[in-house]
């Protein structure tokens, strides 16, 4: 209705204080399972200095060289983590918070950008928000790498929707860089390709598809 006109900003900071109320709670939880080799115990985290070397040597990714997984972004984001907050558990669950909060956020911008109606934009983001399949990523420490490749995945398919053109290229490289960090993220990303391809699809069809090739 009319009432919703003019509203998709007061959406998304409500959206944003949904999010972060329904798992504020989770700020006060301590490490769990995986965290221990990944965070905890993890010697390669505890200085900045090390950052670089996530790029180079999967093995930094746990105490344990056996479970190496090549996610240097996560690691750097576990790194300044730490520094900020000497390994407090606290700190890393302020992340995820804040993290999922920002991905509701970007649910509902790519719905709009999709020219869905606002109320079902709302609606659905809503939906993710509060959405018990979320409670893992969230409460879990070491599902941050699903949160954080949610956000540059989400980020990539709104920037591929915004304008562009021959001469317009600051969209598709904004994308390019948040699939970039995504797949540095969690290699699932790697979805992000055929997602892209939806989205042109649902928002142009073939014709639009066939006009992008060269980007995909």
């Amino acid at each position: 209705g009319r009432h919703w006109a003019g509203a998709p900003g007061r959406i998304s900071a409500l959206l944003l204080v949904i999010a972060v109320g329904l798992y504020a709670q989770s700020v006060g939880h301590n490490f769990h399972y995986d965290d221990f080799h990944s965070v905890v115990r993890n010697p390669h985290i505890q200085e900045l200095e090390g950052i670089p070397h996530f790029f180079t040597d999967p093995s930094l990714f746990s105490v344990n060289p056996e479970r190496a997984m090549y996610r240097p972004v996560l690691l750097a984001t576990y790194a300044a983590n730490f520094a900020a907050g000497d390994g407090d558990p606290a700190g890393f669950h302020a992340v995820s918070v804040i993290l999922h909060a920002i991905n509701v956020v970007l649910v509902f911008q790519l719905l709009m950008a999709l020219r869905q109606p606002v109320e079902i934009s709302f609606m659905s983001a809503l939906l993710f928000a509060v959405h018990p399949i979320n409670s893992e990523a969230v409460n879990y420490i070491s599902s941050r790498s699903e949160l954080l490749m949610a956000t540059f995945f989400l980020s990539a398919c709104l920037c591929s929707l915004r304008p562009g053109g021959p001469r317009i290229w600051h969209p598709y490289v904004a994308s390019l860089l948040f699939t970039t960090l995504a797949l540095l993220t969690k290699s699932v990303a790697v979805m992000l390709v055929p997602a892209l391809a939806l989205l042109d699809w649902w928002r142009g069809g073939w014709q639009r598809l066939r006009a992008r090739w060269r980007w995909y």
